[in-house]
């Protein structure tokens, strides 16, 4: 009697897996012992039965972020510029606000110690907006 092979299907019975389909390329990462740690944790607690299929998953079909990084430095310059504003737009509120309250309620070294610290935080932006331009 003659056994009929099916070709679709390896020894154990499982089926063959399409050429496009088979997974030759690697990709190898370095981690510390506590991240490694960290992972193993992750896949203990997961459904996945290898660290390979939970990376795999995680890295082709869950949300991430990509952050890609001006090398000029440009898109950095233009947040600090856009903060350093806003830093000045409270303190001239800041200013403004004690200009309109009855100054004579502090003393005259309390006013003093007021001035100086105005003056400080002025010549900080400027010294800000001098760097990002």
């Amino acid at each position: 009697m003659k056994k009929t092979i099916d070709l679709r299907f390896k020894k154990n019975g499982r089926p063959l897996t399409k050429e496009e389909d088979k997974r030759t390329a690697r990709i190898e990462i370095r981690l510390t012992q506590k991240d490694k740690r960290k992972v193993k944790r992750l896949l203990k607690r997961s459904k996945y039965r290898s660290m390979s299929d939970m990376i795999r998953e995680i890295l082709l079909h869950e949300k991430f972020t990509v952050v890609e990084v001006d090398p000029t430095g440009s898109t950095m310059r233009m947040l600090l510029a856009s903060r350093a504003k806003a830093i000045g737009i409270n303190f001239n509120q800041v200013v403004k606000i004690l200009n309109s309250r009855n100054i004579q309620s502090f003393t005259y070294k309390e006013r003093e110690q007021l001035l100086n610290q105005v003056d400080i935080i002025q010549q900080i932006l400027l010294k800000i907006h001098r760097n990002l331009f």
